[in-house]
C-alpha cells in the first residue's frame, strides 16, 4: 500500500506571492502618485513644497520626453501670481 507524504509546505514559494503583491501595491502607488501629479496643480505644489527632488525629476521626465513641456513653467507663473512662489 502506498503511503502519501504530507506535503510541505514551500516557504520560498510563499515568500515569492508576497513580493510579487508587494510589487504591484508598490506600483499601483506610484502610478497614481505620478497620475495626481500630471493632473493637479496643487497636487505638485505640495510635492513642491516637501518632496522638491521628486518634482524635479517628474518635470525632468517630462521635458525629456517632450522638449515642449512647459509644465514648470506654468506652475511657477501660476504660483507667481497666487503669490505662493
Amino acid at each position: 500500500m502506498l503511503v502519501k507524504r504530507p506535503s510541505r509546505s514551500k516557504p520560498w514559494l510563499k515568500f515569492m506571492k508576497y513580493l510579487v503583491v508587494a510589487e504591484v501595491v508598490v506600483c499601483a502607488n506610484c502610478y497614481l502618485v505620478w497620475r495626481q501629479l500630471n493632473h493637479s496643480q496643487d497636487f505638485r505644489y505640495y510635492f513642491h513644497q516637501k518632496f522638491p527632488r521628486i518634482l524635479n525629476f517628474f518635470y525632468s521626465v517630462g521635458e525629456l520626453q517632450n522638449k515642449n513641456y512647459k509644465v514648470r513653467e506654468l506652475d511657477e507663473a501660476a504660483w507667481t501670481q497666487k503669490n505662493l512662489w
